[in-house]
């Protein structure tokens, strides 16, 4: 019985050395998964605070367009020499076209009659007023 236990020793001694290096094994495991669940969590936040810049990045861009859309639509009221035409979707909108004002001289009936006096006409003029000269 002594010679048995002799042998039956030794391989329990390296089952539990076996033992010991499966669970360090095993907590090397554990400790690999949890940073590789970490990650996957760093990952979903970077991945969900891209898709909500992303959202605010096509807002943005839908709002210049609008914008860009409603400037276009403003100078295309002035005529710059280009043939560029305003779009299609607001043509028009707010802007009333002008006649272009006349430019021939005005008839004689329109002009002010020579008084000899400023802002008097001849009939306003006293006969004193032919005493004084003027320098």
């Amino acid at each position: 019985a002594g010679e048995m236990l002799a042998k039956v020793i030794p391989s329990i001694q390296r089952t539990a050395e076996l033992v010991q290096e499966i669970s360090a094994a095993s907590h090397e495991q554990n400790s690999g998964a949890d940073q590789i669940n970490k990650a996957i969590q760093q990952l979903d936040q970077v991945i969900q605070q891209n898709a909500s810049v992303s959202q605010q990045m096509a807002s943005a861009a839908e709002v210049l367009a609008l914008q860009a859309q409603s400037l276009t639509n403003s100078i295309a009221f002035f005529d710059v020499g280009t043939t560029t035409e305003p779009t299609p979707e607001r043509t028009g909108a707010g802007i009333q076209t002008l006649a272009a004002p006349s430019l021939k001289p005005p008839s004689e009936a329109a002009l002010p009659q020579d008084t000899g006096e400023i802002g008097q006409s001849k009939q306003d003029r006293d006969h004193h007023d032919e005493e004084f000269e003027r320098f």
